[in-house]
């Protein structure tokens, strides 16, 4: 027996098979691994039916179907009507009935579309639990995991966690923990590179000989010197020697402090022998950790072998370690105050710096077979240039880890800002990522409209603030739209639906007045014959009442796979007109498959349609990813290329009074958004954009 909650809010799942997603009341329905879309009518999801240019038969679940449109059929019929005029006797038979049939179409319009101003809304959520929260208030899957932080609520120290201190009285060295002693000394850091020390493919039972034996250098050195207090992350942040994580993770927080508050760091190279200074220097360059701790020292000192302990300059040391990178010298030239660079800037350009190293140790490690701990080392290098930081640990992943460190520093907006991105090739997972845009832009080009609010385990970023609309692709829809007002367009629309009304008026009349006595039908006639005019002149009327320039549209994202011209999405999206063209244009510069005219007006070149069908081959593997969208607020075609045909358009941001849509397929099962491609669209049509709830984008 049905139950009443069914009847009244439906049944509580869909559909059969083994893949399960759900909807915004939670009920689940049950599918296959097909691709889907969620309706924007019942907020359900639904198999995804796209209409092609060259329909094929599918594997992956995908119904390709023949382009088609919606638009009125009598308003059809007439321009058939007008434009196929028989010429010849054989002709007339065909022409006869469709004007037939558009006679009957003005009885009764199937269809009469409706405008509201707004595109279709993507009506899915996400709906499952935050792995880290931007805000303290929501519930957090790490905080649950990982208990109270395990690092102090400090965000900058002047003074390390631990220390070498040399004591007279026993005239040895020891690791001091003790924070009161630690803050009257002054101390020297110690910077190197891990392999000249171990190198490479040194057996285990030798790395605390060869460790030692460095120390001991180390330590004759710092007496020379005239120092009591050194800070070296062999000794003191030694991942190899079996620390807890945990003890690990306070020194990676704190370890910005250390280079900003010693003395000055001391560089230590110590090749192999018959290695020359110039490539020891080259070398040392390529490690994670020295280009911070060469930034954020207050002075530099190196030694080479044996040799003198020798004073450096910032711009010194980057001719040496980093010659040729034009990055590492724009951050130098930032820090050394000599060229001014914006915060985001300076930062980006690390970023990218840091993300070209490599953590020996960790590389030795993972020789080793060991744990891939730290995994978000480069990340942590990176943190110390943030006004905040992040709390490491050592299992989290390096995405996890950014995201962290983005929201903590929101004025940044390092990872709102990349969403906005197109990167030269997508990743499978975590699609948000963007390290170069394929239009050049940077990270500081990009102007958000979007918020980062967490991330999920599968490290999808969740985004709050968005506008969202759905994407069409069964098929052209039916479109409202205004023309430019006229009075003769107006009568032109309206005279075609009166006359099936003076023409029963008329008969009436006529079957009345026949039974009267000496009875005048003038006036049936009269109707009559003005209905049959009307009947005549019914398809160039409705030609010439629809046609002129439009100035308003129905919002319609219209998504083809292959290529239609945009005299062909006029017609599917309008039904024709013949004047005041074009009604469709091309993009002049929304993808990289646009190409700008380069006349009077910035439009986009119709070239690149002929372009595009010159080389196009439907059958060809290489061309099945290509896809037409249509706006129908900047009346724009669109080509673009993506691996999966988008159902969701997102606007993300601004850049260069562009804005950037980013178009999205729907993973319903993992509850998250995959991008497909960015399009660089009018930012105006995303107030005709409903804002939508958080979204996952992984």
């Amino acid at each position: 027996m049905v139950k009443l909650s069914e009847i009244l809010s439906g049944p509580s799942s869909y559909g059969t098979g083994k893949y399960c997603c759900y909807d915004n009341q939670y009920r689940p329905t049950f599918h296959g691994t097909e691709q889907r879309y969620v309706s924007p009518t019942t907020g359900r999801c639904r198999p995804l039916e796209i209409q092609a240019v060259h329909p094929r038969s599918r594997d992956d679940g995908i119904t390709e179907n023949p382009v088609g449109g919606n638009t009125p059929k009598a308003r059809k019929l007439a321009f058939w009507l007008v434009l196929n005029r028989p010429r010849r006797v054989n002709e007339i038979p065909l022409w006869l009935m469709n004007w037939a049939w558009f006679t009957l179409a003005l009885i009764w319009p199937l269809s009469v579309p409706k405008y509201t101003g707004i595109y279709p809304a993507y009506l899915s959520r996400y709906y499952g639990q935050l792995w880290a929260a931007r805000s303290p208030r929501e519930y957090s899957l790490r905080k649950a995991k990982l208990g109270a932080e395990p690092v102090d609520e400090i965000t900058h120290s002047t003074y390390p966690r631990r220390l070498v201190i040399y004591d007279p009285e026993s005239k040895s060295w020891h690791v001091s923990s003790d924070s009161d002693n630690i803050k009257q000394q002054k101390y020297v850091s110690i910077s190197y590179r891990y392999s000249d020390i171990v190198p490479q493919g040194t057996d285990d039972k030798d790395h605390p000989a060869l460790k030692a034996k460095f120390i001991t250098k180390v330590e004759t050195i710092m007496a020379s010197l005239n120092q009591s207090a050194y800070w070296i992350d062999l000794t003191l942040v030694d991942k190899e020697e079996g620390q807890p994580p945990e003890e690990v993770d306070k020194d990676l927080f704190r370890m910005a402090d250390v280079y900003r508050s010693a003395e000055f760091t001391l560089i230590m190279l110590c090749p192999p022998d018959g290695v020359t200074e110039e490539s020891a220097w080259l070398t040392y360059g390529q490690r994670l950790w020295t280009f911070p701790e060469a930034l954020l020292s207050r002075e530099l000192r190196f030694k080479f072998r044996d040799g003198k302990v020798t004073p450096i300059t910032l711009h010194q040391l980057g001719n040496r370690a980093y010659p040729g990178f034009a990055e590492e010298s724009a951050i130098i030239n930032a820090y050394g105050l000599r060229d001014p660079l914006e915060r985001l800037a300076r930062l980006s350009l690390l970023k990218s710096a840091l993300w070209r190293r490599t953590s020996s140790t960790l590389e030795e490690l993972e020789k080793q077979g060991a744990q891939p701990h730290f995994r978000a080392e480069r990340v942590y290098a990176l943190m110390g240039f943030f006004e905040h930081r992040i709390h490491p640990h050592f299992e989290e992943t390096e995405l996890q880890a950014l995201v962290r460190l983005s929201m903590a520093n929101d004025n940044d907006r390092i990872v709102e800002r990349m969403v906005s991105l197109l990167p030269p090739r997508i990743r499978e997972t975590a699609c948000w990522y963007a390290e170069e845009d394929e239009w050049g832009a940077k990270l500081w080009d990009i102007e958000p409209e979007i918020q980062v609010v967490g991330m999920t385990e599968s490290e999808a970023i969740i985004l709050g603030g968005c506008r969202a609309a759905a994407i069409r692709w069964r098929d052209f829809p039916s479109v409202a739209f205004a023309t430019r007002r006229s009075y003769k367009r107006l009568i032109a629309n309206y005279l075609p639906n009166l006359f099936w009304e003076l023409l029963l008026i008329g008969s009436a009349m006529e079957a009345i007045y026949s039974k009267l006595p000496n009875h005048n039908d003038q006036g049936a006639w009269v109707a009559i014959v003005f209905a049959i005019l009307l009947m005549l002149l019914a398809p160039t009327l409705i030609v010439y009442g629809t046609s002129g320039r439009i100035v308003n549209a129905q919002p319609w994202l219209i998504g083809v796979k292959g290529l239609i011209s945009a005299e062909q999405a006029s017609t599917l999206t309008y039904g024709g007109a013949i004047f005041a063209l074009p009604r469709m244009f091309y993009s002049a510069s929304g993808t990289h498959l646009s190409q700008t005219g380069t006349g009077q007006f910035r439009i986009g070149d119709p070239a690149q349609y002929d372009a595009l069908r010159s080389t196009y081959n439907p059958g060809d593997r290489e061309d099945d990813d290509l896809y037409t969208l249509v706006d129908t607020i900047s009346a724009t075609v669109y080509y673009f290329r993506a691996a999966h045909p988008p159902t969701v358009c997102l606007y993300t941001g601004r850049e260069s009074g562009m804005g950037r849509f980013v178009l999205c397929s729907e993973k319903c099962t993992a509850n998250e958004l995959h991008k497909e491609t960015v399009i660089r669209m009018p930012w105006y049509i995303s107030q005709s954009m409903r804002a939508s709830d958080w979204v996952a984008l992984g």
